[in-house]
Protein backbone atom coordinates (compact mmCIF):
# COMPACT_ATOMS: atom_id res chain seq x y z
CA UNK A 1 0.00 0.00 0.00
CA UNK A 2 2.92 2.24 0.62
CA UNK A 3 4.33 1.80 -3.05
CA UNK A 4 0.90 2.29 -4.24
CA UNK A 5 0.68 5.75 -2.56
CA UNK A 6 4.33 6.22 -3.52
CA UNK A 7 4.86 7.19 0.41
CA UNK A 8 8.20 7.37 1.73
CA UNK A 9 10.29 8.15 4.77
CA UNK A 10 13.46 10.31 5.58
CA UNK A 11 16.35 8.93 6.71
CA UNK A 12 15.43 10.09 10.36
CA UNK A 13 12.84 8.47 10.59
CA UNK A 14 9.99 10.63 9.02
CA UNK A 15 7.02 10.06 6.79
CA UNK A 16 6.93 11.48 3.63
CA UNK A 17 3.35 11.86 1.92
CA UNK A 18 4.27 12.84 -1.77
CA UNK A 19 1.38 14.71 -2.91
CA UNK A 20 0.93 13.43 -6.78
CA UNK A 21 -1.48 15.33 -8.79
CA UNK A 22 -3.85 13.62 -11.58
CA UNK A 23 -1.37 13.49 -14.44
CA UNK A 24 1.57 11.52 -12.47
CA UNK A 25 3.53 15.11 -11.62
CA UNK A 26 5.02 15.36 -7.72
CA UNK A 27 3.43 19.01 -6.60
CA UNK A 28 5.10 18.83 -2.90
CA UNK A 29 5.85 16.22 -0.08
CA UNK A 30 4.56 16.81 3.78
CA UNK A 31 6.78 14.96 6.44
CA UNK A 32 5.29 13.89 9.56
CA UNK A 33 7.08 12.02 12.90
CA UNK A 34 5.34 9.37 14.24
CA UNK A 35 5.40 7.66 17.63
CA UNK A 36 5.41 3.90 18.32
CA UNK A 37 1.74 4.32 19.14
CA UNK A 38 1.04 5.69 15.95
CA UNK A 39 -0.14 9.53 16.59
CA UNK A 40 1.76 11.79 15.53
CA UNK A 41 4.11 13.29 17.09
CA UNK A 42 3.37 17.02 17.98
CA UNK A 43 5.73 19.98 19.26
CA UNK A 44 8.80 20.72 18.02
CA UNK A 45 9.80 17.43 17.74
CA UNK A 46 7.02 16.54 15.33
CA UNK A 47 6.59 19.48 13.19
CA UNK A 48 4.76 19.05 9.65
CA UNK A 49 7.04 20.49 6.97
CA UNK A 50 6.95 20.57 3.54
CA UNK A 51 9.72 19.28 0.86
CA UNK A 52 10.22 21.88 -1.13
CA UNK A 53 10.26 24.58 2.43
CA UNK A 54 12.84 22.03 3.60
CA UNK A 55 15.41 22.18 -0.19
CA UNK A 56 14.71 26.33 -0.40
CA UNK A 57 12.66 25.93 -3.75
CA UNK A 58 9.59 27.92 -4.21
CA UNK A 59 6.84 25.64 -4.66
CA UNK A 60 6.01 24.85 -8.48
CA UNK A 61 2.61 24.22 -8.31
CA UNK A 62 -0.40 24.49 -5.78
CA UNK A 63 -0.63 21.59 -3.50
CA UNK A 64 -2.94 18.66 -4.77
CA UNK A 65 -5.32 15.70 -2.80
CA UNK A 66 -3.03 12.71 -1.42
CA UNK A 67 -3.85 9.87 -3.62
CA UNK A 68 -4.71 12.39 -6.33
CA UNK A 69 -2.48 10.13 -9.27
CA UNK A 70 -4.71 7.10 -8.10
CA UNK A 71 -7.77 8.50 -9.70
CA UNK A 72 -5.80 8.00 -13.04
CA UNK A 73 -6.29 4.03 -13.10
CA UNK A 74 -9.11 3.89 -11.66
CA UNK A 75 -13.07 4.21 -12.11
CA UNK A 76 -14.60 2.69 -9.23
CA UNK A 77 -15.09 4.22 -5.77
CA UNK A 78 -13.79 7.65 -4.26
CA UNK A 79 -13.96 8.23 -0.34
CA UNK A 80 -12.47 10.98 0.77
CA UNK A 81 -10.79 11.75 4.10
CA UNK A 82 -9.00 14.52 6.03
CA UNK A 83 -5.54 12.83 6.61
CA UNK A 84 -2.84 10.57 4.72
CA UNK A 85 -2.75 8.09 7.35
CA UNK A 86 -6.90 7.42 7.91
CA UNK A 87 -6.63 6.71 3.89
CA UNK A 88 -3.03 4.70 3.98
CA UNK A 89 -5.19 2.81 7.15
CA UNK A 90 -8.54 2.08 4.97
CA UNK A 91 -6.87 1.24 2.11
CA UNK A 92 -5.59 -1.65 3.52
CA UNK A 93 -9.24 -2.46 4.92
CA UNK A 94 -11.26 -1.70 1.56
CA UNK A 95 -8.58 -1.77 -1.31
CA UNK A 96 -11.55 -1.44 -3.92
CA UNK A 97 -12.16 2.09 -2.92
CA UNK A 98 -9.63 4.73 -3.92
CA UNK A 99 -9.06 6.22 -0.73
CA UNK A 100 -7.92 10.07 -0.96
CA UNK A 101 -6.74 13.03 1.65
CA UNK A 102 -7.04 16.33 1.93
CA UNK A 103 -3.82 16.54 4.22
CA UNK A 104 -6.21 18.06 6.91
CA UNK A 105 -9.34 20.22 7.62
CA UNK A 106 -8.79 22.95 5.84
CA UNK A 107 -7.83 21.47 2.88
CA UNK A 108 -11.95 20.21 1.91
CA UNK A 109 -11.63 23.52 -0.81
CA UNK A 110 -12.79 23.58 -4.52
CA UNK A 111 -9.37 24.48 -5.35
CA UNK A 112 -7.84 20.94 -4.42
CA UNK A 113 -11.27 18.97 -5.13
CA UNK A 114 -11.88 19.53 -8.80
CA UNK A 115 -9.97 16.71 -10.15
CA UNK A 116 -12.88 14.65 -8.61
CA UNK A 117 -15.76 16.57 -10.58
CA UNK A 118 -17.97 13.94 -12.32
CA UNK A 119 -17.06 11.21 -9.73
CA UNK A 120 -19.51 10.19 -6.89
CA UNK A 121 -17.24 10.79 -3.44
CA UNK A 122 -18.28 9.39 0.06
CA UNK A 123 -17.07 12.35 2.09
CA UNK A 124 -15.65 11.16 5.65
CA UNK A 125 -14.41 13.65 7.76
CA UNK A 126 -12.92 13.46 11.27
CA UNK A 127 -15.81 13.74 13.47
CA UNK A 128 -15.26 17.02 15.19
CA UNK A 129 -15.48 18.18 11.45
CA UNK A 130 -18.36 16.69 10.75
CA UNK A 131 -20.94 19.58 10.93
CA UNK A 132 -18.20 21.90 9.01
CA UNK A 133 -17.90 19.12 6.01
CA UNK A 134 -21.91 18.28 5.61
CA UNK A 135 -22.31 22.00 5.42
CA UNK A 136 -19.54 22.66 2.84
CA UNK A 137 -20.48 19.35 1.04
CA UNK A 138 -23.93 20.54 0.19
CA UNK A 139 -22.70 24.04 -1.29
CA UNK A 140 -19.84 22.11 -3.37
CA UNK A 141 -22.65 20.51 -4.49
CA UNK A 142 -24.48 23.54 -5.08
CA UNK A 143 -22.35 25.32 -6.73
CA UNK A 144 -19.61 23.69 -8.55
CA UNK A 145 -21.58 20.43 -9.45
CA UNK A 146 -19.79 17.83 -7.58
CA UNK A 147 -21.41 14.34 -6.54
CA UNK A 148 -19.91 14.28 -2.72
CA UNK A 149 -22.20 12.61 -0.17
CA UNK A 150 -21.62 12.17 3.32
CA UNK A 151 -23.82 8.95 4.75
CA UNK A 152 -26.14 8.65 6.59
CA UNK A 153 -24.67 5.11 8.48
CA UNK A 154 -20.96 7.46 8.92
CA UNK A 155 -23.24 10.60 10.48
CA UNK A 156 -24.33 7.85 13.01
CA UNK A 157 -21.04 6.51 13.84
CA UNK A 158 -19.79 10.23 14.90
CA UNK A 159 -20.99 10.11 18.15
CA UNK A 160 -20.58 12.76 21.05
CA UNK A 161 -17.54 10.73 22.09
CA UNK A 162 -15.93 10.07 18.68
CA UNK A 163 -16.42 14.04 18.30
CA UNK A 164 -15.11 15.13 21.65
CA UNK A 165 -11.82 12.83 21.09
CA UNK A 166 -11.67 14.05 17.18
CA UNK A 167 -11.46 10.38 15.70
CA UNK A 168 -11.46 9.77 12.49
CA UNK A 169 -13.46 7.20 10.54
CA UNK A 170 -10.00 4.38 11.26
CA UNK A 171 -10.08 5.31 14.72
CA UNK A 172 -13.98 4.38 14.98
CA UNK A 173 -13.29 0.69 13.07
CA UNK A 174 -10.64 0.62 15.59
CA UNK A 175 -12.40 0.93 18.24
CA UNK A 176 -15.17 -1.47 16.91
CA UNK A 177 -12.80 -4.13 16.70
CA UNK A 178 -11.59 -3.99 20.31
Amino acid sequence: MLARYRTGSTHDGRVIYWQIDQHGRVRTGKFMRYGRDGHRVKGQAGAINWVHAVKGIEQLADQCLFGEHLLMEHTGHVALVESEKTALILALKRPDIVWIATAGKKGFMHERLWPLCGRKVYVLPDADALDEWTQRVEELNREHGYQFIVPDEYRGMCTLEARERKWDLADMLLMENC
